[in-house]
Parts: C-alpha cells; structure tokens; sequence
C-alpha cells in the first residue's frame, strides 16, 4: 500500500490534557485538606473544626481527578503505539485518590465529634 493512511503519519497518541487535568485537580484536592489545617494551626480567626469544611472542594476535586485519570487511561489502551502522558495520568489519579481518602477521614472525624457531642450532653 503506497498511500499513506491517517494512523501512518508519525503523530504519537497523547493523553496529556486528561494527564494534566487529573495531576492538577489531584494536586490540589490533596493539599486542600492540609492547607486548611494549617491555616487552622497558624490564626486564630479559624478554628480546627471549621477546617472540616476543606474536605467537600478536596473531595470533588478527588472525584474530577480519578474521572480525568480514568479517561487518559481508557484512550491510553485504545492505543497500539506508546502513549505520552500515561504516566502524570497514573500520579494524578493516585493524588485524587489521596483527596478522596482525606475528605473519607475528615468526614469520619467529623461524624466522631458529633457522635461523641451527642452522647457526653
């Protein structure tokens, strides 16, 4: 075959956009939650428990992120030829994994507090 076919051009696949999304999103859902406890540390304007509320955007932002690095990596394996950005996709779906789990934990903290609130009168 003498015609050259839009998959024999030389462009390799990327999934840099959805890589970037995921490693960005996951990025800072992961420091939300530490961010605002330190904040919490440092002034006296903001107390620990009102940094709770950090766990709602590191939770969306968790959820944006493994949805992006899911998606890099669907068109990933769609791919026959080596990928560029597969591997920012893996670590931006490990970060928004890590948000998940701290919005989990302060969510569980959270319930603790007012559980133990409840029943000490």
């Amino acid at each position: 075959m003498a015609v050259r076919t839009e998959g024999s051009n030389g462009v390799r696949p990327s999934v840099r956009g959805s890589a970037w999304t995921a490693f960005l999103f996951g990025l800072v859902g992961a420091a939300s939650l530490p961010f605002a406890v330190i904040a919490a540390y440092e002034t006296s304007w903001w107390s620990y428990l009102e940094s709770i509320w950090a766990a709602v955007p590191s939770a969306v932002l968790g959820l944006i992120s493994v949805a992006a690095a899911r998606r890099a990596k669907r068109q990933a394996r769609r791919s026959v030829l080596p990928v560029q950005g597969a591997g920012l996709a893996r670590w931006g779906g490990r970060l928004g994994w890590l948000a998940l789990y701290f919005a989990a934990t302060a969510g569980l903290a959270f319930a603790v507090y007012k559980i133990e609130t409840y029943y000490s009168g």
